[in-house]
């Protein structure tokens, strides 16, 4: 594994509601008094109507409620960076995992 290692995970139904996604994010966080690290597999949708297929655990790394997209990044992004990638949910997995720190 690289620098971070997953410690625990759960791997649910990608949900098509991002406010569902926050939920699940905050029950894991409560749960087990960690700060969770989010990423998506499966079918989405970009915001030029394209379906696409992510076949590996991409990060999610920003949320927009509001309009039910998921931006795909590193974490440390910012809204604006034109790096991120930002998708829709439609079909897949939704990982929630502790991360264990650097060294």
């Amino acid at each position: 594994m690289g620098a971070l290692g997953i410690r625990e995970s759960v791997v649910l139904p990608l949900p098509k509601r991002i406010d569902d996604i926050r939920r699940a994010a905050l029950l894991y966080t409560e749960q087990y008094g960690v700060v969770v690290h989010i990423q998506v597999r499966g079918q989405v949708m970009l915001q030029d109507n394209t379906i696409c297929v992510i076949p590996r655990w991409v990060t999610v790394a920003q949320f927009d409620a509001e309009l039910d997209f998921l931006a795909l990044g590193d974490n440390d992004m910012t809204e604006d960076d034109e790096n991120l990638l930002w998708v829709a949910p439609l079909e897949g997995e939704i990982r929630l995992s502790e991360l264990e720190a650097e060294g």
